[in-house]
């Protein structure tokens, strides 16, 4: 089922460079932000969905049709 949790336009962004496989770098140097940022996008991201890790919220994020 769809998810009623809401993603911002930038942690959308960024889970789903991260779906593609880019690491924090990679997403970092994609959406012109450092790897530290990204990484709280992702912390955020894993809050909201409540999984454990970026593999857990790529799949939580696509379970829930968020990507």
């Amino acid at each position: 089922p769809p998810s009623t949790v809401r993603l911002t336009p930038r942690e959308r962004e960024v889970i789903e460079l991260s779906s593609q496989g880019l690491t924090s770098e990679g997403v970092a140097a994609t959406l012109g932000m450092s790897p530290r940022t990204v990484n709280q996008h992702l912390d955020h991201i894993s809050l909201k969905l409540q999984t454990r890790n970026r593999v857990h919220a790529v799949a939580e994020a696509i379970r829930r049709r968020l990507i």
